[in-house]
């Protein structure tokens, strides 16, 4: 039997799960798992102004606002009840937490100041990306700006994704049905509203020193980057502008 969305992300997600990882993963300053995280929302922070407001699209357990963000508001929206009661549990007092059918967008028209979607776009098709896209712009003020990541498929992630799905706790074979290269994804945020589009790859072949130390990672990690021009990355990060 083939899970719905709803289902897939209600039923087959241990709670908190991810939290857990990373928290533990970065107070012992070692884990693959962990430091994938968190590079990535050390990509997404530090791109949020600290006086403003942001939404997490698609929280999760709210790890990205509970411990990276420091906004004036942050509110977290994700699909799974679970989650989000996880979030409100632990993270409550630093944002607000809403279910997608809780979440009225067109009560928050021209409200964020910055918008991240993480990992998100590969669960879509091209048409539901575009919906996504405009829901975001009409969302954001004047002059904000959406933040993106999802796999680079136009490397090894393809690899990567074969073995997480064969060997780690979750096969998102199934929901992932959306495999994104650099080229592809430029194409689909070019056909909408948003004025400037950027996008670069991150964490790179450096991760794997996470094994033994976080720090010594990120290192490695940000001098790859340096040296290939952010050409080189298993996720692409894309950041849209609204100018008006």
């Amino acid at each position: 039997m083939v899970l719905n969305m709803d289902e897939f992300w209600e039923n087959s997600l241990p709670l908190g799960y991810y939290d857990t990882v990373l928290t533990d993963g970065v107070s012992k300053n070692r884990g693959l798992q962990a430091n994938w995280h968190n590079s990535t929302y050390l990509k997404i922070s530090n791109s949020i102004n600290d006086h403003g407001v942001h939404l997490d699209y698609a929280c999760g357990p709210g790890s990205l606002i509970g411990n990276y963000l420091n906004s004036d508001k942050l509110y977290g929206v994700d699909i799974s009840k679970n989650q989000i009661n996880y979030a409100k549990t632990k993270y409550g007092k630093k944002g607000n937490f809403y279910t997608n059918e809780n979440f009225k967008k067109e009560d928050y028209k021209n409200y964020f100041d910055s918008i991240s979607a993480i990992g998100l776009m590969e669960y879509l098709t091209d048409g539901e990306i575009e919906d996504f896209l405009h829901d975001f712009y009409q969302m954001l003020k004047p002059q904000g700006k959406l933040l993106i990541t999802t796999p680079n498929y136009g490397g090894l992630m393809s690899i990567i994704d074969k073995l997480l799905n064969n060997f780690g706790p979750v096969n998102y074979e199934v929901e992932n049905i959306n495999k994104l290269t650099k080229k592809r994804l430029i194409k689909l945020l070019k056909n909408s509203k948003f004025n400037k589009v950027d996008v670069h790859a991150f964490i790179n072949l450096g991760i794997v020193f996470s094994i033994l130390n976080i720090k010594l990672a990120i290192k490695i990690s940000s001098l790859i980057s340096k040296l290939s021009f952010n050409k080189i990355g298993f996720l692409l990060f894309a950041k849209l502008y609204k100018w008006w």
